[in-house]
C-alpha cells in the first residue's frame, strides 16, 4: 500500500514532470508541420543514413528519400562575385537552454527559438556518440532534415506583452520565414569544410559601440574596430529582394508599409587553430577561438583575408528572419527575450538591441560536401538558393500544411508563452524553497520561479584510515560508500552488462586508496595502446586547480586489463615508482585496486584539502579500437588534456570532532534496533547534509535532508556503535547510537 505521504510525492512528481512536458510540448513544432516529416530521421543516426541502401558514394544522405528530390535545375546560375548556398529552415522549440553558453544547465538562459536540431537543449553536444549528440538525436526542421543538417541553430525569442505580464498577456511572436545564408567572396579558403562540433556566436549592440553584447560578451573582429556589423534589423522589400532601412533596434514605425521586418544576424568566419592542427571548436569565454571578418572601422568585408591568429576560414554564415508587421502597427512593447535582464526589468532602453545567434554545427559533411564542391566551386562559384546543391538533388523543403506555402508560415503569429507567470510574482531574490535537495541558495527569479544552485554532485568527500589496505584486487577491506560512473561520452551502452563500473576512494598520510570494481559482459586485450582496450583510466589533479591544461601534479593512470602494467601520461612511463596495484577478474568482469603515493602526485595531503578526480572505463567488444566509454564527471572525452572536467574529493577527517551548535537536537530510541528517530529544532530553516560512519571511519551512508523531523531505517546495520553528523552552513550536530 502507498502512504498518503508517498502519494502525494508522487503525484507533486507527476504533476511536476507533465507541466513540463505540457510547456515543451506547447512550443514543439509552433508552425505545425507534417509530424511525420518534423519527426524525420528521429532515431536513426547521421552515420546509419549515409551507409544506407540508396545513398550516395559522395554525398552519402543526400539521394535518400526525404532528403532531397531530383531537380533539373541545379542552382541559380553563376555567382561570379561569390559563391552562395541556402536554405529555409522552420522553428523548432522554444526553451531556456543555451548549450553554448550555459552547458549542461536547463533553464538557466533566456528564452530562445531553436531551429535545426528537434531535441536540441542545454546538453546537447557533438560527435561523441551519446544519447545527446546531434548526430544521434533528434530530427531536424530545416530543409534536407537530418539526413542533410543536424545542426542546432538558435536566437533569443521575441515576445509581445509586458515584462511583469501574466498568463495570456505575453506571446511569443513566431516568424513567417527562416532563410540560413552560406556565402563567401574566397571560396577557395572553405573547401575544408565546417567541422563537427564548432561554437558559433554571432550578433552585436549596434547601437552601444564599443559595449559589451548579452552575457556580457563582445565579439571581435579582425580589424580590430570597435563598431561590429553582425546584426541588424529592417525591413525585407520582396521587389528588391533584400533589406531596406536598416536600423539597430526594432523599428517603431513602418511608414512604406513592408509586409515582414527582418532581422540579420552574421557571424565569424576566422577561427583558431589547436596545436596538433585542428580547429579550436570553443573557447573558455565562448569567443576567444573566432573572429568576425571586418574592417578596422567594423564592417564586413568578405574578401580579406583570415589573420594568422584565426587562419581557418568558413562560409560567412548569416540568419534572415522575417516577422509579421503586427496589424495595429504597434511595436511598442515587442521585445527580445534576451533584453529582459534583471537590469533591465523596469524598462527595456533599447528593445531589440541584444539581437544575436548561436550555432552548434553538425552537418552531414558528406552532404556539405555537395555545396560546398559544386555553389562554393573556386572556379565556378553559383548562386545556390532554397536547398539547391549545384546537383540533380536538392534539399527537401519544409512540408505544405493549409498554414504553410512555399516554406513561408501564413498561420497565427502569436503563441502563448509557457513561461509567462499566472500570479503576482515575488521579487528577485526573493528566499524561497524549490523542494529540490540538490539544489541550495534558493531564490525567486522575478518571473515566478524559484531557483536554487545545484550542489556539485561530483564532489565527494572520503574518509582517512586508521590503517592501510591490503592491495590484492579484492574489496574485503573496504567500507567507503561507492560512487557510479554515469556519464556515457563514447558509444552506446545497451546494458549494465554491456558496461558500468562504480569507484571506491579513502586516504591516509601516505597514499590515496582507490577501488574500481567494473562490469563488462565481453573482455579484451589485444590493442597497441592501452585506452583502446578494455582498461581503467584514473585522473588527478593534485592541487584541484581545474586548468584547461596539464600542470606538474596532474596525471593520467591507465590500468589495461590483463596487464600488470600501469600507464602514465603525460610523462609517458610505465609502471612508474609510487604506485602499487593489483587486478583480479570477477564474475561480473573485473576489479583494479590501486595506492597512489602523495609523492607521486606532488603534493602534502592535508584534512578538508580537495583533490581533482575523474574515473573513465573504456570498452573494447570486438577486436580493434574501443566502441564505448563511461565517466564519472566528464561530459566530453577531453580528460586527457584538460583539468577542469574532473570532479573533486574533499579529504575528511572521520575521525575527529567537529564543533557542534549549541542548539539541541534528539535522536531516539537510542540503542535502537530497527528505526533511529531524529528531531531538529522548528526554527532551523537551511538544509543539512547527514552522515553516519562506522566505528572504524568509514562513512556507510550519506544523504540531504531538509525536515525537521524524520526517521532512518538502519535495520540492515551491524550490531555496533555509529556516529552521527548533520551540517548545515550555520549549525552542526553529532551523536552516538548504538544499533542491537
Amino acid at each position: 500500500m502507498i502512504s498518503k505521504l508517498n502519494f502525494i510525492l508522487f503525484a507533486i512528481a507527476l504533476l511536476v514532470e507533465f507541466n513540463a512536458f505540457a510547456q515543451e510540448s506547447t512550443t514543439r513544432n509552433p508552425w505545425q508541420m507534417k509530424q511525420e516529416q518534423f519527426e524525420l530521421f528521429e532515431n536513426v543516426s547521421v552515420s546509419e543514413l549515409n551507409n544506407s541502401p540508396g545513398s550516395h558514394p559522395d554525398y552519402g544522405a543526400l539521394t535518400l528519400p526525404g532528403v532531397s528530390k531530383s531537380s533539373n535545375k541545379p542552382d541559380n546560375g553563376a555567382s561570379p562575385q561569390q559563391g552562395q548556398f541556402r536554405f529555409r529552415a522552420a522553428p523548432s522549440h522554444y526553451l531556456k537552454d543555451d548549450p553554448i553558453v550555459f552547458p549542461d544547465q536547463p533553464g538557466a538562459s533566456h528564452l530562445h527559438m531553436f531551429f535545426g536540431n528537434t531535441r536540441a537543449d542545454a546538453y546537447s553536444e557533438v560527435g561523441t556518440g551519446s544519447q545527446d549528440d546531434l548526430l544521434v538525436r533528434g530530427a531536424s526542421s530545416v530543409q534536407g532534415g537530418k539526413g542533410a543538417n543536424a545542426s542546432a541553430y538558435w536566437i533569443p525569442a521575441l515576445l509581445d506583452g509586458p515584462l511583469s505580464g501574466c498568463d495570456d498577456q505575453r506571446k511569443i511572436i513566431l516568424p513567417d520565414n527562416i532563410i540560413v545564408y552560406y556565402k563567401t567572396r574566397r571560396p577557395a579558403e572553405t573547401q575544408g569544410g565546417i567541422p563537427h562540433g564548432l561554437e558559433v556566436i554571432g550578433g552585436n549592440l549596434t547601437h552601444t559601440p564599443g559595449q559589451g553584447m548579452v552575457h556580457g560578451m563582445t565579439i571581435t573582429n579582425s580589424g580590430g574596430g570597435n563598431y561590429r556589423q553582425g546584426a541588424v534589423w529592417g525591413f525585407y522589400d520582396p521587389s528588391r529582394g533584400l533589406l531596406v532601412d536598416p536600423q539597430p533596434t526594432i523599428p517603431k514605425s513602418n511608414p512604406k508599409g513592408y509586409k515582414w521586418l527582418r532581422a540579420v544576424i552574421a557571424f565569424p568566419q576566422c577561427f583558431a587553430i589547436e596545436a596538433d592542427g585542428q580547429v579550436k571548436l570553443s573557447s573558455p569565454n565562448n569567443l576567444d577561438h573566432q573572429l568576425m571578418l571586418e574592417d578596422s572601422q567594423g564592417y564586413s568585408q568578405d574578401n580579406l583575408i583570415c589573420p594568422d591568429s584565426h587562419p581557418y576560414r568558413i562560409p560567412r554564415i548569416e540568419l534572415l528572419i522575417d516577422f509579421r508587421w503586427p496589424e495595429n502597427n504597434d511595436t511598442s512593447t515587442w521585445r527580445l527575450s534576451s533584453d529582459m535582464g534583471a537590469d533591465t526589468a523596469a524598462k527595456v532602453p533599447h528593445p531589440g538591441g541584444s539581437l544575436h545567434g548561436d550555432i552548434l554545427f553538425a552537418w552531414n559533411l558528406m552532404v556539405g560536401k555537395s555545396w560546398k564542391e559544386n555553389c562554393h566551386n573556386p572556379s565556378n562559384p553559383r548562386n545556390c538558393s532554397n536547398g539547391h546543391t549545384g546537383t540533380q538533388w536538392r534539399l527537401e523543403g519544409i512540408d505544405n500544411r493549409p498554414m504553410i506555402t512555399n516554406s513561408v508560415y501564413t498561420g497565427n503569429p502569436y503563441l502563448s508563452d509557457p513561461y509567462d507567470c499566472e500570479v503576482s510574482c515575488p521579487a528577485a531574490g526573493t528566499p524561497c524553497n524549490d523542494e529540490d535537495p540538490n539544489t541550495t541558495n534558493d531564490v525567486e527569479n522575478g518571473n515566478c520561479n524559484c531557483k536554487g544552485t545545484t550542489i556539485n554532485q561530483s564532489e565527494q568527500e572520503i574518509c582517512n584510515l586508521n590503517m592501510g589496505i591490503t592491495i590484492d584486487g579484492s574489496d574485503s577491506d573496504w567500507s567507503q560508500n561507492s560512487y557510479s560512473l554515469s556519464n556515457k561520452i563514447l558509444g552506446n551502452v545497451t546494458s549494465d552488462d554491456d558496461l558500468s563500473a562504480k569507484f571506491k576512494a579513502q586516504w591516509d598520510s601516505e597514499y590515496l586508496y582507490i577501488l574500481v570494481d567494473v562490469s563488462d559482459d565481453i573482455l579484451k586485450n589485444d590493442s597497441e595502446k592501452p585506452h583502446q582496450d578494455d582498461s581503467v583510466e584514473i585522473y588527478i589533479d593534485g592541487d584541484n586547480s581545474k586548468n584547461s591544461s596539464y600542470d606538474q601534479n596532474d596525471h593520467q593512470l591507465v590500468f589495461e586489463y590483463n596487464n600488470q602494467t600501469v600507464y602514465h601520461y603525460p610523462k609517458n612511463q610505465q609502471n612508474p615508482t609510487g604506485i602499487t596495484f593489483a587486478q583480479t577478474t570477477t564474475d561480473s568482469g573485473y576489479m583494479i585496486e590501486t595506492k597512489i603515493a602523495w609523492s607521486f602526485i606532488g603534493i602534502d595531503p592535508s584534512i578538508n584539502n580537495k583533490l581533482g578526480l575523474d574515473i573513465h572505463i573504456n570498452d573494447d567488444d570486438n577486436g580493434g579500437d574501443r566502441d564505448r566509454k563511461t565517466s564519472w564527471n566528464a561530459k566530453n572525452d577531453i580528460a586527457w588534456k584538460d583539468t577542469s572536467v574532473f570532479g573533486s574529493l574533499k579529504l575528511d577527517d572521520c575521525n575527529s570532532s567537529k564543533v557542534v551548535s549549541k542548539t539541541s537536537f534528539n535522536i531516539f530510541p537510542n540503542p535502537t534496533k530497527e528505526n533511529l528517530h531524529i528531531v531538529l529544532p522548528n526554527e532551523l530553516k537551511e538544509k543539512y547534509l547527514l552522515k553516519i560512519h562506522n566505528i572504524n571511519g568509514a562513512l556507510i551512508e550519506t544523504k540531504w535532508i531538509k525536515e525537521k523531523n524524520f526517521i532512518i531505517d538502519i535495520h540492515e546495520l551491524p550490531s555496533n556503535l555509529y556516529f552521527i553528523s548533520i551540517t548545515g552552513k550555520k549549525h552542526s550536530f553529532k551523536a552516538k547510537f548504538f544499533k542491537e
